[in-house]
């Protein structure tokens, strides 16, 4: 292999992507803001230790980031020791990170000025499913620049697709995190329902398996509930209080935290033991205006 490649933040997401890379045969250049990740992969799967993002930068023809939120995607990117203004012109930067439709639009820009492409490609996938090289990839962009990248991504993901141009990467993993808060509020909602009316936990989520309700998130899921549902493996009904929290409150915040909004605070229920229910909460607190929320609307949908 002749290209090289730098990776920017090799956690639980980027780790195993940076992994098939290298035993796919490229060079690659890693970066960590942990060293004890750099000097781990290093040791397990080669590779160069990088001291920063530009370091890894100043080598490589494609650079992969996959870190935490915006504030972390500008300093990897713009920041003093960025790969930005370590890149030569016609390299690719792809970021994997989930982060603001706004902001991989204004790095796109920036990228273009400086005569880099720039992908944004979010991926959809669970942690563990990362380690087994099955993350779906779901890319905005320019097509040209993502046909150059689409060969190193296959060799760790089960499918990249082009959303549309830069930032719909990300406006798809949006609406996949609002769709995920729903089907699992909805989830729990009936489950508790179930309980509550008497049903033993196994025979309930067996007896939906077998309907039209059945889902992967009741498949891979309800087992995780009923293993930190206390007493749920009993006849007694319980209102599984454990991971009604977790959940519903857990996920709506998964799908608000993509654009930077709080989620009303339910903390006065989590004391109390009722199960806080989004559709409740917004009754008797409405949820703060946009403009409130320290972002336009703008800054975190189109």
């Amino acid at each position: 292999m002749t290209d090289k490649i730098g990776f920017i933040g090799i956690g639980a997401m980027g780790a195993p992507m940076a992994m098939r890379l290298r035993q796919a045969g490229f060079d690659v250049a890693v970066c960590d803001v942990l060293p004890v990740n750099v000097d781990a992969f290093v040791a397990a799967h080669g590779g160069r230790a990088a001291k920063s993002p530009a370091d890894a930068a100043a080598w490589a023809s494609m650079v992969f980031t996959s870190v935490i939120n915006d504030r972390d995607v500008q300093a990897v990117t713009q920041g003093s020791d960025g790969v930005f203004a370590a890149l030569k012109p016609g390299a690719i930067v792809v970021d994997h990170s989930t982060v603001s439709a706004k902001l991989v639009r204004e790095l796109a820009e920036d990228a273009k000025r400086r005569g880099l492409g720039f992908v944004d490609a979010p991926v959809t996938i669970s942690n563990s499913g990362a380690a087994k090289g099955k993350p779906q990839v779901m890319a905005g962009g320019d097509a040209d620049a993502l046909a150059k990248v689409m060969p190193l991504m296959q060799t760790y993901a089960d499918s990249v697709r082009h959303m549309g141009p830069s930032g719909a990467g990300q406006l798809c993993k949006m609406t996949l995190s609002f769709l995920m808060a729903g089907i699992m509020a909805g989830l729990n909602e009936g489950l508790t329902l179930g309980f509550r009316g008497g049903i033993a936990a196994p025979e309930l989520v067996a007896a939906l398996m077998k309907t039209p309700a059945r889902s992967w998130w009741l498949e891979a899921r309800g087992p995780v509930m009923l293993e930190t549902s206390p007493r749920a493996s009993t006849s007694t009904p319980v209102a599984p209080r454990c991971w009604s929290r977790t959940w519903v409150s857990g996920s709506a915040n998964l799908a608000w935290s993509t654009w930077r909004c709080p989620w009303p605070d339910s903390s006065s229920s989590f004391r109390s033991g009722r199960v806080p229910l989004p559709h409740r909460q917004s009754r008797a607190r409405p949820r703060m205006p946009m403009s409130s929320c320290g972002s336009s609307v703008e800054s975190w949908s189109c």
